[in-house]
């Protein structure tokens, strides 16, 4: 089976700003409140004075992917607002290149630092981000966001924020794949696993998250609540009290069930 080349590019025009809203509501049906309007992307996409950067990931012309960034107010930094992968593109490492390519245009524009939000339950997107890329989340902000789509609306908004330094030796390894993370089985073998009601004083330790969080909130809101609350008690306290990182997501499959994990860490992750 032949794929189809995708074509990455910047955003820039009317017609492909209308795109991206239409690809919001299809990815992730979102109410007409919640989308970004092609006036606030037309913003974002100016060259002077210079603003953010959209790019979007086309196959035969039609856009299967974007990537939406924002300007910020601290030095040579800028703010991955959102990203999105059709359904039927998804798992095919396009987001990922769609990323890669965010930061190699970061660099040319003299930009050393991205700071990304995303749901510390969803496996794919802490994958993403700190394996793949390098990040590192070393903050974690509760009800960061209130939306009112059903699958979202009666469950807590809570996000890493994650920073992603360009030109560490961390960023470079693993978008070159010289690093890979280390074994879940012999993770657990090593290190404790915190719950909400066990908090083990070292200076690495696991935290488990639900596989597939977003059939979850679908399938059993109840339980998605629970498992965000749980999780909500221990990055409370390691990430915003004891000031520990999560740097890596482990995943394998364990007497089988397929298994998540983040190694948090309490040390310099510079």
């Amino acid at each position: 089976m032949n794929i189809m080349p995708i074509e990455f590019k910047e955003i820039n025009t009317f017609q492909q700003f209308e795109e991206i809203t239409a690809l919001q509501k299809s990815i992730w049906n979102l109410s007409d409140s919640d989308i970004i309007s092609t006036i606030s992307l037309k913003a974002l996409s100016l060259k002077y004075p210079l603003m953010g950067l959209i790019m979007g990931a086309y196959q035969e012309n039609k856009l299967v992917a974007f990537v939406i960034c924002m300007p910020t107010r601290e030095p040579s930094t800028l703010y991955g607002l959102i990203m999105g992968v059709l359904p039927e593109f998804q798992k095919q490492e396009i987001g990922n290149k769609l990323g890669i390519k965010i930061l190699e245009k970061c660099l040319q524009q003299g930009i050393t630092k991205m700071c990304w939000t995303f749901d510390p339950l969803d496996s794919a997107l802490g994958h993403l981000y700190l394996n793949k890329w390098g990040a590192v989340a070393a903050k974690y902000e509760k009800d960061f966001y209130q939306l009112v789509d059903e699958q979202n609306s009666q469950i807590p908004q809570d996000r890493f924020v994650v920073d992603c330094n360009l030109n560490s030796n961390r960023v470079i390894e693993r978008i070159n794949r010289k690093i890979e993370p280390q074994s879940l089985k012999e993770a657990i073998q090593q290190y404790p696993i915190a719950t909400e009601n066990y908090f083990p004083d070292t200076t690495e330790v696991l935290v488990k998250i639900p596989f597939n969080y977003s059939k979850l909130k679908i399938e059993n809101p109840k339980l998605a609540i629970t498992y965000r609350m749980q999780t909500r008690a221990i990055f409370d306290e390691y990430i915003i009290k004891r000031k520990y990182f999560v740097a890596t997501m482990l995943m394998d499959e364990i007497e089988g069930e397929r298994q998540y994990f983040y190694l948090m860490e309490k040390r310099s992750y510079i």
